[in-house]
C-alpha cells in the first residue's frame, strides 16, 4: 500500500514539468497582464488606418465600458460606505435621512431699479444712481448743480 505522502510526491513530481513550463511562461512577462501600455494599445488599434465606422463603434465601446467600469467603482464605494456605517451601528438610510436636503433658490425676476435723478432740462432722460454716470448728470455737476437738485 502506498502512503498518502509518497502519493503526494509522486503526484507533485509528474506535474512539475508543466510547472516549469508555465513558470518560464510567466517570467518572460514584464507587466501584469492588465498593465497594458499605450504602445501595445497602438499596436492592437491602430487608429489612423481605421475607417470613421469602426472609430466610431470603437467610441461606443469604450463609452459602455467606462459606464460599466463606473457602476462597478460607485457600488465598492456604496459597500464601504455601508461598512463603515455598519462598523458604527449605522444603515446608510439611517445616515441619508439626518442629511439636510438643500433647497433650490427661488430666482425671481430681476426688478428695475427706480429712477433717482432726472435731467431738468429733459424729463425723460432719468437716472437710477447705478453704473456709469450720464453725460447730462456730469455736465450739470460741472456746471455748478449738486446731485440733490437732480433728484426725483
Amino acid at each position: 500500500m502506498i502512503r498518502p505522502q509518497r502519493l503526494q510526491n509522486r503526484l507533485f513530481l509528474s506535474l512539475l514539468p508543466d510547472f516549469e513550463y508555465f513558470y518560464a511562461l510567466l517570467s518572460r512577462w514584464r507587466d501584469p497582464p492588465g498593465n497594458t501600455t499605450l504602445e501595445e494599445i497602438r499596436m492592437k488599434f491602430d487608429l489612423k488606418s481605421m475607417s470613421r465606422k469602426e472609430l466610431e463603434k470603437l467610441k461606443v465601446d469604450i463609452d459602455k465600458a467606462l459606464v460599466k467600469v463606473t457602476q462597478k467603482e460607485m457600488k465598492a464605494a456604496r459597500d464601504a460606505a455601508a461598512k463603515a456605517a455598519a462598523a458604527h451601528g449605522f444603515s446608510l438610510a439611517d445616515l441619508a435621512s439626518d442629511m439636510p436636503v438643500a433647497k433650490a433658490a427661488k430666482k425671481t425676476p430681476k426688478t428695475k431699479s427706480p429712477p433717482r435723478f432726472a435731467n431738468p432740462a429733459d424729463s425723460a432722460q432719468t437716472w437710477t444712481g447705478k453704473g456709469r454716470q450720464p453725460d447730462w448728470f456730469k455736465s450739470a455737476i460741472k456746471a455748478g448743480q449738486s446731485p440733490d437738485d437732480l433728484a426725483i
